[in-house]
C-alpha cells in the first residue's frame, strides 16, 4: 500500500491533534489521560519520574496496547470499542530513546539509510529530508563508515536522531533522549533538535523531567503529576501559573519571562529586546531578527531589589515593578515576587533583614537589579 510522505505543514495550516484516551494502573499510581492536543514544534510532557510519561509514550508509538482511543491527524491508531489495532511500523513515527537503539552490525551510513530506503519505496520524490542534508546538518560525515561500537553516546544519539527523521515520520516522539549524555554532547544534540524540526516541520513530542530542557526546546507543555494532566499549554504561560515545588522536581526558584528581539548591539555583542515594555540586553554571538521571541529564565537569587532606580552600578538591565507577595523560605531568606506587567512575573531571593530594611509591602514600586539571564528558548546554540 502506497503512502504520502510527509511535508512542512504551511505556516496557517491547522497543526495536526493527537488524540488520547488512556485509562490504566501503573505501579503506585493510575495513569487517566483524555486530551486532544495540537502538535506543531517541539510539545514537552514533563512531570517527575514515575508520573507515567514514558508509559503514555509507549501507547502513542504502539508499543503498548489497551488504550481505549488513540489517533493522530485524523488516523485511527487503536480503539478499544471496535478492535483497531495499527502496528508501529505503520503509524509513521521516529523514535528516538535516551539510550540510542542502532544496529550494531551495521555501518553508521546503512544505520541512517534503513529507515530511508523503506519508507522511499512507492512514495513522491521529494518527501521528507535528503539523507545529504540530514548527514550535513548532524555533522554525521566523518562517522558514516563507523560502527555504533566506536561511536561516543553523543554521537550515537546524532544517528539515531538522523535515522528517525529519514524515515519520514509525520511526529517524532523522543523518551528523554539527551538525560544520559555529558553537557558538550547534549548542548550538540539540542541545537540539531532546534534546527532540524523547524526546517521540515515535523512536529514532535519530547519526554523530560528537566525544567532546563523542556524551557529550550519546547513551544508547548503538558505537565503530568501521578498520571494526571494538571497543566497544559505555551511554556511560558504554564511555568508563570504553575507551582512545581510539589512535583518533586529539583528547580532553582526564579520565573521565566517572555522577551521580543527589538534590536542588535553589534560593538559590545548585546540582543537589545523588550521584556514587559522595558529595554533589556543580553550577551550573544549573533543578531536575531527584529520582532523574534525568546524565553528568558533568571534565578531568583540573581535579583536584587532597590526601592529607587540605582545609578552608577555595573548591572545592566533594571526592571521596575511592584511587589506581589513577601513568603518565608529556607533559613534566612524569603520569596519576593514582583508582579512587572500582568503577564510577567518575577521572583527575588533575598534576605529577611534586606526585606525589612527595605520595608516591602504589597503594591509598593521596586526596582528589579538582573545580574543574570539565560536564554531558555528561541535562538539555537546560545545561552
Amino acid at each position: 500500500m502506497s503512502s504520502t510522505a510527509a511535508s512542512p505543514s504551511a505556516p496557517d495550516a491547522e497543526p495536526p491533534r493527537l488524540e488520547l484516551v488512556v485509562e490504566r494502573a501503573l505501579e503506585g499510581i493510575r495513569l487517566e489521560v483524555d486530551a486532544a492536543w495540537p502538535m506543531a514544534g517541539i510539545t514537552a510532557l514533563f512531570g517527575p519520574s514515575g508520573a507515567g510519561k514514558s508509559t503514555l509514550l509507549r501507547h502513542i508509538a504502539g508499543l503498548e496496547r489497551g488504550a481505549r482511543r488513540i489517533a493522530f491527524g485524523g488516523a485511527l491508531w487503536e480503539a478499544a470499542h471496535s478492535g483497531v489495532f495499527v502496528p508501529p511500523e505503520r503509524r509513521r513515527l521516529g523514535m528516538v530513546f535516551q539510550d540510542a537503539v542502532l544496529w550494531g552490525h551495521m555501518r553508521v551510513r546503512d544505520n541512517l539509510l534503513y529507515g530511508w530506503r523503506r519508507r522511499a519505496r512507492g512514495e513522491a520524490p521529494g518527501g521528507g529530508p535528503a539523507p545529504e542534508a540530514v548527514i550535513e546538518a548532524l555533522g554525521l560525515g566523518p562517522l558514516l563508515e563507523r560502527r555504533p561500537g566506536q561511536l561516543s553516546g553523543g554521537e550515537r544519539q546524532r544517528v539515531a536522531l538522523g535515522r528517525a527523521l529519514l524515515a519520514r515520520p509525520r511526529l517524532l516522539l523522543l523518551d528523554e533522549p539527551l538525560s544520559a549524555l555529558d553537557v558538550a554532547a547534549r548542548a550538540e544534540l539540542v541545537a540539531a533538535l532546534e534546527s532540524l524540526l523547524g526546517r521540515w516541520g515535523i512536529p514532535a513530542l519530547l519526554v523530560s523531567h528537566a525544567i532546563d530542557e523542556v524551557l529550550r526546546l519546547a513551544a508547548r507543555v503538558v505537565v503530568l503529576e501521578r498520571g494526571r494532566v494538571v497543566a497544559e499549554g505555551p511554556t511560558a504561560e504554564v511555568f508563570e501559573r504553575l507551582d512545581i515545588s510539589g512535583l518533586g522536581l529539583a528547580r532553582e526558584p526564579g520565573a521565566v519571562l517572555e522577551a521580543e528581539v527589538t534590536g542588535w548591539d553589534e560593538g559590545d555583542g548585546l540582543l537589545v529586546l523588550s521584556v514587559a515594555g522595558q529595554p533589556f540586553w543580553l550577551p550573544a554571538r549573533a543578531p536575531r531578527p527584529a520582532g523574534t521571541r525568546l524565553l528568558l529564565r533568571i534565578g531568583a537569587a540573581d535579583v536584587a531589589l532597590a526601592r529607587t532606580r540605582p545609578e552608577g552600578t555595573s548591572v545592566q538591565n533594571i526592571l521596575a515593578g511592584r511587589v506581589e507577595s513577601v513568603a518565608p523560605a529556607e533559613g534566612p531568606f524569603v520569596r519576593v515576587g514582583v508582579r512587572l506587567d500582568p503577564r510577567h512575573r518575577l521572583e527575588a531571593r533575598i534576605t529577611r533583614r534586606s526585606a525589612r530594611q527595605l520595608g516591602l509591602a504589597e503594591g509598593m514600586p521596586i526596582h528589579c537589579l538582573i545580574k543574570s539571564a539565560a536564554l531558555a528558548r528561541g535562538a539555537p546554540g546560545e545561552d
